[in-house]
């Protein structure tokens, strides 16, 4: 379902046609005006394997609104206004619980710091697009729970240092965008 470019604000906004799709797999809110994903918004709507919600107002996530949702393996979050407090409303909370998510992109966003809980619940993911965010830290465990992770790109932020631990748990790493930071030294 694409209903990208329009003037949707809300979610809500298409439930109904969601409620009547039961089998759909791609949902397209690219380029609307959403501003928030409200608890329990897309829960239980578990064939849904591809969201594009790039190009929003989105600027809070419940963490619960996206639950349920087994089949998911691509969510785009790009060009927002999320800031890593008010995703979820808990710092020590991961920011998505989708066991089988493989990509997220949430460039283009005002992250300023990646915890070591962010992406804990997505032990899947390989690829991850974190670039223009204005991020300064990576807490060294950031991605121990994603060992499939082979793409990782961090790159337009204000980055000072990489933590030698940071790579560690991500064997499968094969490419890494840390271009356009403000790096002062690598790890050994």
């Amino acid at each position: 379902l694409h209903l990208k470019h329009n003037d949707l604000d809300q979610i809500s906004d298409i439930s109904f046609v969601m409620d009547t799709l039961p089998k759909l797999r791609v949902l397209d809110l690219s380029h609307n005006d959403i501003r928030d994903i409200p608890f329990g918004a897309l829960r239980g709507y578990s064939k849904l394997e591809r969201l594009y919600l790039s190009k929003n107002q989105i600027s809070r996530i419940s963490r619960q609104s996206l639950a349920d949702m087994r089949s998911m393996v691509e969510l785009d979050l790009s060009d927002n206004k999320l800031i890593a407090d008010v995703i979820n409303g808990d710092s020590k909370a991961p920011i998505f619980e989708l066991e089988n998510l493989k990509s997220l992109k949430i460039s283009r966003n005002k992250l300023s710091t990646i915890n070591e809980h962010f992406f804990s619940k997505l032990p899947n993911l390989r690829r991850l697009d974190i670039s223009y965010n204005g991020i300064a830290t990576i807490h060294e465990d950031s991605f121990t729970n994603n060992r499939q992770l082979d793409f990782l790109n961090i790159s337009y932020n204000n980055i000072r240092e990489l933590r030698p631990r940071l790579f560690e748990n991500i064997p499968r790493l094969y490419e890494l965008d840390a271009s356009h930071n403000e790096l002062v030294a690598l790890p050994d």
